[in-house]
C-alpha cells in the first residue's frame, strides 16, 4: 500500500518530531528583499541605453536657401520686429536644436520677450537672458501664438 504510514513515521522519527525547530542565526529577509534576488538585471552594462538611442526619434533639419519663401517671411518679420523692438514685443520663435548624438534634432518653441536685435552676431536676446541664433531659428511668431 502507498502513502502515508503513521506507525513508519513514528518509528523513523519519533526521537525529533516533539522538537521545536532551531531558530536561525539570521535576520528573516523581507518578501521585497527575497523578490529582488529573481529581479532582471543588464548582463551588457549599457546595452539597453545604446538600442534606446537607436530607437530614438528625430526630425529632420530644415533645408530652405536665401531665395525660399520661409527665408523671405523670417526677413519681413526681422523687418517688423527691429521696428517695434523698443516696446519689448513678444515673440515665439520655432527653431530646430540639431541632436548631439546622430542626424537631425528637434523643433522648439521659444516664447519670451525680445529684448535685442543682434543683426552683426545675428541673434535675438529675450529680456530673461535667453540668445538665439538666427540660423535656428524656422518660424517667427509675433504676439501671442
Amino acid at each position: 500500500m502507498t502513502g502515508f504510514d503513521i506507525e513508519q513515521t513514528l518509528l523513523k522519527y519519533g526521537d525529533i518530531i516533539h522538537l521545536q525547530r532551531p531558530a536561525s542565526k539570521y535576520v528573516k529577509a523581507t518578501a521585497e528583499q527575497r523578490a529582488s534576488q529573481f529581479m532582471p538585471f543588464d548582463a551588457l552594462t549599457g546595452y539597453s541605453d545604446a538600442i534606446d538611442e537607436v530607437d530614438r526619434v528625430t526630425d529632420e533639419a530644415p533645408d530652405f536657401d536665401e531665395n525660399s519663401l520661409q527665408y523671405q517671411e523670417i526677413n519681413e518679420k526681422i523687418a517688423i520686429l527691429k521696428n517695434i523692438i523698443d516696446q519689448t514685443p513678444e515673440v515665439t520663435l520655432r527653431i530646430f536644436r540639431p541632436d548631439r548624438e546622430k542626424a537631425g534634432g528637434e523643433y522648439l518653441n521659444v516664447t519670451g520677450h525680445l529684448r535685442r536685435i543682434d543683426e552683426t552676431n545675428r541673434i535675438f536676446s529675450f529680456t530673461d537672458t535667453k540668445d538665439i541664433r538666427f540660423e535656428s531659428v524656422v518660424k517667427i511668431t509675433i504676439g501671442r501664438c
